[in-house]
């Protein structure tokens, strides 16, 4: 799972329009004291894996902002730095806006992937 969570970081933080948008990029949680806009990913690794050592696994990733629109964006760049990636291949599997009751905008994006 180490593994896979590197990979995830080099490709977010290898995308220049990405980090053009936020501060930082975490997994899990941010402080408190993270400067807006930013992105937290969370790994999920799921069973079976095959003989060979593939793993299934699903990747979330909540984009923060003071801004509904910012979110967005944010989301949609991560989309594109995933997208654009040599491997592994990235599913999308969609992405939902809210609103946190500390009052902050985020969007939670959904992506499958074997590695």
């Amino acid at each position: 799972m180490e593994e896979a969570s590197k990979l995830i970081l080099s490709i977010l933080k290898g995308y220049a329009p990405l980090m053009a948008l936020i501060t930082k990029i975490s997994p899990v949680v941010s402080s408190q004291q993270t400067e807006f806009d930013f992105i937290n990913y969370t790994l999920e690794e799921q069973g079976p894996f095959t003989k060979d050592g593939v793993h299934n696994y699903i990747l979330t990733i909540d984009s923060w902002s003071n801004s509904y629109d910012n979110t967005l964006k944010i989301a949609d760049a991560v989309k594109q730095a995933l997208i654009q990636a040599p491997t592994p291949i990235f599913n999308y599997n969609g992405s939902k806006p809210a609103f946190s009751e500390e009052g902050i905008y985020y969007t939670s994006s959904n992506y499958s992937f074997k590695k």
